[in-house]
């Protein structure tokens, strides 16, 4: 469970190491709450503006839920979702220690990282293990030096920590 001033966000790695695409999901954490429906979400953009609203399933989209969507974007005009920048550029081949050059994992390594206000990662946790222990420590090695992120801000606009959960195929 993420800390309650944290912000989840979810990012999927493509089935290569050296081709990444995303795509976002995140909790609501540290977003003005108890405006919309239990179980609604949001939508961002590219920059981590949050756009729009997702009703929880079996809730239509009717007037009261565009109204309370309208109020809960404003509420957190200010909030950002952590963004990534240049993804791309942190798994390529380059960075891959001699020993396990061309190994890849075994199924799904899926990963946390902790990201300060700041934007950099100040700890990488293994979720599930890739099936060698030297791949694993050498992926997390590299995400803590050379990811860099857009911090997460809440509502009033201030940076916080927030958590960053991929995986790799």
């Amino acid at each position: 469970m993420p800390h309650p001033n944290r912000l989840l966000i979810s990012l999927v790695f493509a089935a290569s190491t050296s081709s990444i695409a995303l795509s976002h999901a995140a909790a609501q954490t540290d977003f003005v709450e108890g405006i919309l429906p239990p179980g609604s979400g949001y939508r961002s953009d590219s920059e981590g503006r949050l756009r729009n609203c997702v009703p929880p399933e079996g809730v239509s989209v009717d007037r009261t839920f565009k109204a309370q969507c309208r109020a809960a974007l404003k509420a957190n005009a200010l909030a950002r979702r952590v963004t990534p920048i240049d993804p791309e550029a942190w798994l390529n081949g380059a960075y891959i220690d001699r020993g396990i050059k061309g190994r890849r994992p075994i199924g799904r390594m899926r990963f946390r990282l902790e990201v300060d206000g700041n934007g950099k990662v100040a700890s990488c946790t293994i979720l599930n293990p890739s099936g060698d222990d030297q791949l694993d420590r050498s992926v997390c090695a590299r995400l803590v030096n050379v990811a860099r992120f857009v911090p997460a801000r809440n509502a009033a606009g201030q940076p916080i920590t927030a958590e960053f959960i991929s995986w790799i195929n």
